[in-house]
Parts: structure tokens; sequence; C-alpha cells
């Protein structure tokens, strides 16, 4: 899709002008902070990049963003200390939004030199930089990522459900509350809505198509369920569809997220993921997982993720380097590559980033393996919420999934202790908060994956 004109898909001025505004100060503090001479242009990517950004108004009038703020800045040096970023950053929070707000909503600031543009990675967010993006500042640099649609990642896909796991297991601790205001039941039913648009994303790419518009990649996808083979699992697939459909234009065109059922639509979201996680699973690799039995999920998907995840990354990096193709009877080879540590960090062109939340000097190698181990945990405790009563959001958790997690996180992090006197609830929640915080230093220094 070509970037539109617009922020966000309402038909409504005074949110294209609240939008607007959040981007002048957003362009004008990076600009000071970074400064002027050192930053080449400013893209806005995303939901709002794309034209179809999600906001919500308040029933007292206040305007609220329900989706990040997607910013990537393009630099004239190769190599920029992340420092000003993150002054940028920490201003422009501080401006946006009440401080009350402030811990659902992030504005997310990625950088790269113009020089480095083909070297960034062939996941989803790099192709929709590309294609579905908006310059707010500066030259248009974006025609030189050289990632097509064809050539996105699989393993991005299932990035997508792990994402979308760990923000259900985090909208927990706002579902359960007794009472909740209208930004918090906004947030959730937006998170929510977004797991059936994501599910569609990972089994668009499975099936070698993506379209970027939210509504776009719904009607593709009901269009490709209806021609598939699909066999007994046909008619979920189908219903998917058609949520997935009513989730685009929830997306999209709904500003007042709070008056959906909140507890009912996690219910919904939490059971589609549950559901397709295995099938999208066996599809990519023609494995069976078991999500009940936890060191038997543990088993597979460690090794099943180390054969297979890194694979499409590797493999397109080898092509826009060295224009090598990998016959696909050999590809299974490329999986070993993440235990060759610095060569795959030379392949790939991915510099470590000093990270003042790990104390010692984190290599690419350990970074990748523990990215893994994160996705695998994160899988673990999702499927520690084994029991949900409804109408009334009740959520049983599974001391087997608790334990063994509790055993994995023990070997990534020796320092954590937990009591045996707090309640599996508890327990469950220090973990999930472990894994969340694993998974965001991972991030920080692969920038790759």
């Amino acid at each position: 899709m070509r970037a539109s004109s617009r922020f966000t898909s309402y038909e409504d001025p005074d949110l294209e002008a609240y939008v607007s505004t959040c981007m002048s100060l957003i362009t004008a503090e990076i600009l000071q902070s970074v400064g002027h001479s050192r930053v080449r242009s400013i893209v806005l990517a995303g939901s709002f990049g794309k034209g179809q950004g999600s906001v919500c108004t308040l029933p007292n009038g206040l305007i609220i963003p329900l989706g990040d703020f997607d910013i990537h800045v393009i630099t004239r040096d190769t190599q920029v200390s992340p420092e000003p970023f993150l002054k940028a950053k920490e201003k422009i929070m501080k401006q946006l939004l009440p401080s009350e707000y402030a811990p659902l909503f992030d504005v997310d600031i990625s950088f790269s030199s113009a020089t480095d543009l083909d070297r960034l990675s062939s996941n989803i967010s790099v192709y929709e930089l590309k294609v579905a993006s908006r310059i707010l500042y500066g030259e248009n640099f974006l025609n030189r990522i050289p990632l097509d649609a064809s050539s996105i990642a699989i393993s991005s896909g299932v990035v997508t459900l792990f994402n979308r796991m760990r923000e259900l297991m985090k909208a927990t601790d706002i579902v359960e509350k007794p009472e909740k205001n209208f930004y918090e039941r906004a947030y959730i039913n937006y998170q929510c809505v977004k797991v059936f648009l994501e599910i569609v994303s990972a089994f668009c790419l499975l099936w070698s198509t993506y379209a970027s518009s939210f509504l776009d990649r719904a009607i593709l996808f009901e269009k490709l369920v209806r021609s598939k083979p699909l066999g007994t699992v046909k008619k979920n697939f189908r219903k998917l569809a058609r949520k997935a459909v009513e989730a685009a234009k929830l997306k999209c065109y709904y500003a007042t997220m709070y008056d959906l059922p909140t507890e009912e639509l996690w219910i919904q979201a939490y059971q589609a993921v549950s559901e397709f996680f295995p099938i999208f699973i066996n599809m990519w690799t023609g494995r069976a997982i078991e999500p009940s039995k936890p060191q038997l999920l543990v088993d597979e998907l460690t090794d099943i993720l180390t054969k297979n995840f890194f694979t499409p990354y590797v493999c397109y990096a080898l092509h826009r380097k060295f224009r090598i193709s990998i016959p696909q009877k050999l590809k299974w080879i490329i999986g070993f590559l993440a235990n060759w540590g610095d060569g795959v960090q030379a392949l790939l062109s991915q510099p470590n980033e000093k990270d003042d939340d790990v104390p010692l000097k984190v290599t690419f190698l350990k970074s990748a393996s523990s990215l893994l181990q994160a996705y695998v945990l994160t899988t673990l405790l999702f499927y520690a919420m084994s029991s949900i009563a409804q109408p009334s959001l009740e959520i049983g958790f599974s001391d087997d999934h608790i334990k063994i997690a509790m055993r994995l996180l023990s070997k990534l992090n020796p320092s954590l202790q937990l009591s045996g006197h707090i309640s599996s609830r508890r327990r469950w929640a220090i973990l999930r908060n472990e894994v969340i915080r694993i998974l965001q230093w991972s991030f920080r220094t692969t920038h790759y994956f």
C-alpha cells in the first residue's frame, strides 16, 4: 500500500489534528536532542504511518492514542550513540500524555544510517517501513530497503504470535480488576482486537502473501481460506476470517473502543491464540506441540525454534550480501548457524549495543539464545493460564507449567528467588514480568529479529 496522507481512517478532523500535533512535537524534540545536522530523515511507521492508527476519545473529551508511535530516524553517521534518542523519548513522553496514561503507551524510536537501510532485517516491520510509512522530516531513503513481500521471514509471523501472547498476559493485571477506567478498557480491547489481525498476519506469511492494510489483509486471508484445502480445521479458519474482518473495521474506524465488552473480548482473543498457535507451528514445521504437557511443550518448541527460527533471516542475509541461494533441502542446516554466534553477527552486520540493564557484555549468541528461551517461556506461561471461568473472568494457573518455567528462568537469572508461600497467580506474574524483561534486552542486543 502507498503511504496515506492521513494518520487515521476516522473521518474526524479533530483526531487528525491531534495526531499531527503529536508528530510535530516528536519531530521537534528529535531534531533538538539529536541535532539537525545529524538527522537526514524522520519516518513515522506502524499503524499511524500507514494511515490506520487507532485513537480513543474518552468521555471527558481527552484524545488518547491506543497504538504506539513507531518512529525511525535516518542519520548521517553510521555510528550513533543511543543516548540522544533516549533523551528525546523521555522528553516526548512527558509532553504527550498525562502521567496516568503513560504506562500503557510508548514512543518507539529506532535509528539507522541511510547506508545501513539495506542491512535491515527481513521482518514485517521493515517491509512496512519501506512500503507503508510516512516521512515527517527530510528526504525519503526508504527505496534503499531491498526487502519485498515475498522475502518477509516466516519467523516474523511466529514472532507476532509470541507478541500477542505477551500482550494478553500483560493485560491480565487490568482485566482482572473489578473496576477499570475508560482508557484501560479501551487499551485492553484494542490489544484483543489486534490478536485476530496478527494471527492472520502469521498465516498470510506462511502462505507466501501479505498486505499492509489491516482490512485488505483480513479480506485477503478470507479469500485464501476459501481456496485452501484445510481439512478438519476449515470451519475454524472461516470463523477466524470473519472475526479478522470485524477486527480490522474496529481497529480502523471505532473511536470509542472502551464500549466493547472487555472480559468477553479477552477470552475470545486468548482462545484464538490458544487454538491457532499449535496449528501454525504444525503447518510451518510439520511438527506437533502439546500445550497441556509443559515439559513436552518446552522440549518440542525449543527444538523447533532452534532449527527453524533463524533460517529465513540468515538465508535472506546470505542472498542479499553474497547472492547465495540455499536449496530448500539444505535450509535446515542454517538453523544451526545460531550456534556460531560471531559468524552470524558478522553476516548480519548488527553490532552490539551497550545496555545498562545488562551488567556484563552480552554477545550476539547469548542474546539470540536468550530470545528463543524467552519465547519458549512466553508460550509456557501463556498456556499456564489453564482454566478461565466465564462470564466473570477468573483465571486458573497450572502449577506444573509454573514449576518448569521457574526452573528454566533460574538458569537465565540465577538470582531469581520465589517464596514457596505466595499464590500461583502471584508466582506466575513474577515469572511473566521477568520473561518480558529478558525479551526487552534480547531485542536491544540482537537488533535483528
